[in-house]
């Protein structure tokens, strides 16, 4: 292993953009994790509008799940121009374009531009998650 290596954990939270307190970051990490115990992987990404995912980010990644090719990608930035639900190969039947962005567009963004990002992202997960039997 090289010297400079830095073993990083997995999350399903990427707060890169501080937008949520510790609180509500371990909060979402606790759901998102109970969600992949029943099998529904959702992982969250928060970025500047400059920056892009890390393609090392992927709801593929089976390295910590027995779960192939299922979940779920929500990425946004507080500008509100860089906001997505992407999908895996096996939720692409349930979770069409038109219904992603009815989630993005009347549940999450109203919070949103509330500066309530929190309840936007918990509020989308649930949406999500009745459309994700």
């Amino acid at each position: 292993m090289p010297e400079n290596y830095e073993a990083k954990p997995f999350t399903y939270l990427n707060d890169s953009n501080k937008i949520f307190t510790k609180e509500q970051n371990e909060e979402l990490e606790n759901l998102l994790i109970k969600l992949e115990k029943e099998g529904k992987k959702i992982v969250i990404i928060t970025s500047s509008s400059k920056e892009k995912p890390n393609k090392q980010w992927s709801v593929d990644d089976n390295r910590f799940t027995n779960l192939t090719n299922r979940g779920i990608m929500i990425t946004f930035d507080k500008t509100l121009k860089n906001i997505g639900i992407g999908i895996a190969m096996d939720t692409k039947n349930i979770f069409l374009e038109s219904t992603r962005k009815k989630i993005i567009e009347n549940i999450i963004i109203p919070e949103f531009e509330n500066g309530n990002y929190y309840n936007g992202i918990n509020k989308g997960i649930e949406e999500i998650l009745k459309h994700w039997k």
